[in-house]
């Protein structure tokens, strides 16, 4: 859902004379994939959708079967690449990388031994801002991260890992009396040797000026580029937003990192939002799923209306990349689509059940397909239980991940209380998106479910004050 006729041929020939005469933008023709070309791949009778990176980089999370070791990756229901699996630990969950320049494919599993005798994994499954951060004159939340401690273990300093090679953490902090400066690494896997991100091999250096209450600092790194950012020594992101005041436009600066950018795609009455990854210090892309239809968009900043927007139309089930640039030399919203030849990067949801996502290697197991919201009506099974108490949670990955459900129920089991958690959680859905879809699917479920309590949890920009005078 989230023909190529008269419109979409125009903007294909643009698309090809620009490939002709500014072959910076244009795609390798040496690729064994296009970037408009759907991807999946298909373990057993499973079939998962591959998102889109910079650098001609495809990747996607899917469950192995058991006794299952093969897999195949489709390109437009066609199979290009037939690959095994050394699965001899039984993981569950394999996340699977395709490089399609090179055409090459990596998994969570592959591992080497470097000339040094060191193991190093070929896909990064954990990373830590790792620097010495015990000192009681610095930063009061940063000494539990302890001084350079890598392992495994260490969740204070964890990143999130957000795909394509990616992590980034933003942390919320206690300004310092006296300016702070600190020497760190990026390491992964709970090791050294291990392909860590340095100053060519040495420490890099962060200063957190001095000063009172709190603030909130954000450290990006993406492990195959070997490449770190954050919002301290790095320059403002100035983005575009519509102005209130009559003007066409204004520009809105934040530090680099923390701003929630998001694509609002919108295909009759239904619209609904998707948050963008940054992928370097100037761009941002999101992978959407989407089934036959016209569609428009634009950009969403902080919750405010950019100045982008635009139309595509396609025929079938599909898989459509967006590409947002924020540099001041070429801010554009670019889409597979409409653009399938140019720049994206490149170098010169079946829902699950909390109980069934395996999360021993630091991954998500997210939903290929857009909004899939089971939208019967009055066929709500009521579990009776006995139960003591029976909650629904209503969200989006902010309620997936982590586990959530789980631990509320280990709460109450610790208090002597038979809890009942039933979530209804789609990716980066808002409450506005559950109400269009499956409005009537969670009026019956309130109604007739025989909850005791529902949780509503919106998108991570809240609620705004017209939605609170409602």
């Amino acid at each position: 859902m989230k023909k190529f006729i008269r419109g979409n041929v125009i903007a294909f020939l643009i698309a090809a004379i620009l490939s002709v005469f500014v072959p910076a933008l244009a795609f390798d023709s040496q690729a064994a994939v296009s970037y408009g070309d759907y991807l999946q791949v298909q373990i057993g009778d499973t079939k998962k959708g591959m998102r889109l990176y910079e650098d001609g980089m495809y990747e996607t999370t899917i469950k192995v079967p058991a006794g299952v070791d093969n897999y195949q990756i489709i390109a437009n229901d066609e199979v290009i690449k037939d690959e095994s699996l050394d699965n001899e630990d039984n993981k569950s969950v394999v996340l699977i990388r395709y490089y399609s320049k090179d055409d090459k494919v990596v998994t969570s599993l592959d591992e080497v031994t470097d000339d040094n005798g060191n193991l190093v994994q070929l896909v990064k499954k954990v990373a830590n801002w790792t620097g010495n951060f015990f000192n009681a004159k610095k930063v009061e939340e940063f000494k539990q991260f302890g001084s350079w401690d890598q392992s495994y273990g260490n969740t204070y300093s964890r990143l999130n890992y957000e795909g394509g090679g990616i992590f980034s953490r933003e942390f919320v902090y206690t300004i310092p009396a006296a300016d702070s400066k600190y020497a760190y690494k990026i390491n992964f896997d709970g090791a050294w040797n291990n392909g860590e991100i340095g100053d060519n091999g040495g420490n890099m250096y962060v200063t957190f000026p001095s000063g009172e209450g709190k603030d909130e600092f954000f450290i990006w790194a993406d492990s195959v580029k070997q490449t770190t950012f954050n919002s301290i020594n790095d320059e403002n992101t100035v983005f575009k937003v519509k102005a209130e005041d009559g003007e066409d436009q204004k520009d809105y600066v934040k530090p680099i990192g923390l701003t929630d950018v998001d694509l609002v795609l919108t295909r009759g009455s239904e619209t609904h939002s998707f948050e963008m990854l940054q992928t370097s210090k100037d761009s941002y892309m999101v992978t959407v799923f989407v089934k036959a239809g016209n569609y428009s968009w634009n950009d969403s900043i902080d919750g405010q209306s950019g100045i982008l927007s635009g139309t595509f139309t396609v025929d079938k089930d599909s898989a459509v990349t967006f590409y947002y640039s924020v540099d001041s030399e070429d801010y554009a919203m670019r889409n597979t689509v409409v653009n399938p030849n140019l720049y994206y990067g490149d170098e010169r949801e079946q829902n699950e059940e909390i109980e069934d996502i395996q999360y021993d290697d630091s991954y998500i197991v997210e939903s290929n397909e857009l909004l899939q919201l089971d939208t019967s009506v009055g066929n709500t099974e009521v579990d009776e239980g006995p139960y003591d108490v029976k909650i629904l949670m209503i969200g989006n990955s902010l309620t997936r991940y982590n586990n959530v459900a789980s631990k509320v129920k280990a709460l109450f089991e610790y208090a002597g209380i038979n809890a009942k958690i039933d979530v209804k959680a789609q990716m980066s859905a808002s409450l506005s998106d559950h109400a269009t879809v499956a409005a009537n699917t969670y009026k019956d479920l309130i109604i007739n479910g025989g909850y005791d309590y529902v949780i509503l949890q919106d998108k991570s920009s809240g609620f705004t004050e017209e939605m609170l005078e409602m």
